[in-house]
């Protein structure tokens, strides 16, 4: 049995490399931002190229399966475009279930509907107002009384 040539995974391997130097700049301004990217509990803010490709690689130890630049990227990619908060991310997990369902969602789709996150279909804050409904409701008096909260000793409680 003869081992493929070095032709074939010098190529794969630059391009691997290349992601990685563009992930450097997006986990440090999610880093500036709080936000903490990790690869299986690695932290990747502070990294080398070289340390990001190892930290890929290591998920082969937890996940029998090595985790690609490739496959890391676009989660990444489409983490960086949103606002958050402070947080801790992890990139490997969610990349990894991403691979699950990535013939049928793309990286966007994934990141927002694994963040709670869903788009609204137009402008303005979801909620459609019926205003002849409204106008009908002001018609009629209001039945509501503001209580009085009272003390055992009878005095006004406020909150």
């Amino acid at each position: 049995m003869s081992l493929p040539s070095l032709d074939d995974y010098f190529p794969d391997w630059k391009e691997r490399e290349a992601l990685a130097e563009g992930m450097i700049p997006m986990i440090g301004q999610l880093y500036r931002n709080n936000v903490v990217v990790y690869c299986y509990g690695r932290a990747m803010h502070n990294q080398s190229v070289t340390q990001l490709m190892k930290a890929h690689r290591y998920v082969r130890q937890v996940e029998q399966n090595e985790l690609s630049e490739f496959e890391t990227y676009p989660v990444l990619e489409a983490i960086s475009k949103l606002d958050l908060g402070p947080c801790h991310v992890d990139l490997g997990k969610l990349a990894t279930k991403f691979m699950a369902e990535s013939e049928t969602i793309s990286a966007e789709d994934f990141v927002i509907r694994d963040g709670h996150i869903k788009p609204l279909p137009k402008p303005g804050l979801g909620v459609e107002i019926d205003e002849t409904a409204v106008r009908e409701a002001a018609k009629t008096e209001c039945n509501w009384v503001n209580p009085v909260w009272r003390h055992d000793d009878g005095a006004i409680a406020e909150w």
